[in-house]
Parts: structure tokens; C-alpha cells; sequence
């Protein structure tokens, strides 16, 4: 086989490599500017004023209270999302598949009335416990400036990850074990664990 072929396409390989790597790393660049500030901090999980209500997705039974619902896992996922997004219906499937083993809220910002959400939930099969935040104030509290959002939590209330737009199943666990593993190292807010 003649040398310059084999050259060729060593060079495509390199440059799609390069490419690939760029391309990532942008989109890496975009994540983080995009995400809520709060990596490693506790996330305010005060009651929320009576503006925000709760509602129920199918055959979920609503908890008590918001705080009260986010203690009892190691690890808690909440999924900001709006009825009017887009990009929520794709990372809809991502969020379903870690609340059959992670506890999730869900709180719908922006999104009009709780009568209105929860005829969204029917249809979209959203699981997880559901918020309806319709002035964004729970947004606002936790830095949120784009939906979808995702926080995982730690049994601290830490957020271990927080991710805006798109987001995969396998995106939010791997990265919610580097952030955990950056709070035990001290290299991420202060770990719950000396």
C-alpha cells in the first residue's frame, strides 16, 4: 500500500480528533457559563412562599413539605423545567430514568397555573413530586436563568452537579460522582464528610 494514503488519512484522523476535542470543550465552555453558580454550596430549600404550589404528578402522593421531601437520599435530583420549553420534552427521558432510583422534584417555572401543569404532567409523564413555580421565585433563588436546569444534591443539601440544557442520564451520574469526589477532596465548596 503505497505511504501517502496512509498519511492522508493519519492527517483526517488528527484533525477530526482535534476538531472533536475543540468541539467538546466548547460545549464544556457553554455548560459551565450557563449553569447556576452554586456548585458546592447548599441549595435554599426554605418553604416557598404561598405563590408557589404544589401539585402531584400521576399517582405520586405529594410530601409535607419541600424541604422535608429532599432528606431522605443520599443523592436528590430537581429538575427546573417549563411547560413551554422545548429542550425539557428531551431531557425528559434522562430525569425519568434517575427518579426510579433517586428522589425527584420537579418544579415548573414560568409555566402558567397549577391546573395548567398539571395537565402538562399528564400528558408529558413527568416523574417526581411537582412544584409549580408561576413567578419563577424559586428560580431566582437558586440562580436559575434557563430551563431546563438540573440540580443533584447531596444528603447536605450540596449541589454535587448542576447542569442547564440538554442534559443524559449518564451526563448527570457521572457527573454528580466527580462533583461528590470534589467535595470529599475540599476541592468543591465544604464536604460534608471530615
Amino acid at each position: 500500500m503505497p505511504v501517502q494514503p496512509i498519511v492522508r488519512l493519519g492527517r483526517r484522523l488528527v484533525s477530526g480528533a482535534l476538531v472533536l476535542a475543540l468541539a467538546l470543550a466548547l460545549a464544556a465552555i457553554v455548560q459551565l457559563w450557563r449553569a447556576p453558580a452554586a456548585w458546592g454550596q447548599v441549595l435554599d430549600l426554605r418553604p416557598p412562599s404561598p405563590v408557589v404550589r404544589q401539585i402531584h404528578g400521576q399517582g405520586l402522593a405529594a410530601p409535607a413539605s419541600f424541604a422535608a421531601e429532599q432528606a431522605s437520599q443520599d443523592l436528590r435530583l430537581i429538575y427546573v423545567w417549563a411547560t413551554w420549553c422545548g429542550a425539557c420534552r428531551y431531557s425528559r427521558p434522562a430525569v425519568n430514568r434517575l427518579a426510579e432510583t433517586w428522589e425527584t422534584t420537579t418544579v415548573a417555572v414560568w409555566s402558567g397555573h397549577a391546573t395548567s401543569v398539571q395537565a402538562h404532567l399528564q400528558k408529558a409523564a413527568l416523574a417526581g413530586a411537582a412544584w409549580v413555580d408561576p413567578e419563577g421565585e424559586l428560580a431566582q433563588r437558586w440562580g436559575v436563568s434557563a430551563v431546563p436546569t438540573v440540580f443533584v444534591l447531596n444528603s447536605s443539601n450540596q449541589v454535587v452537579w448542576a447542569s442547564t440544557g440538554l442534559v443524559s442520564s449518564w451526563q448527570l451520574a457521572a457527573g454528580s460522582w466527580l462533583g461528590q469526589r470534589l467535595l470529599d477532596w475540599g476541592l468543591l465548596g465544604r464536604s460534608e464528610r471530615t
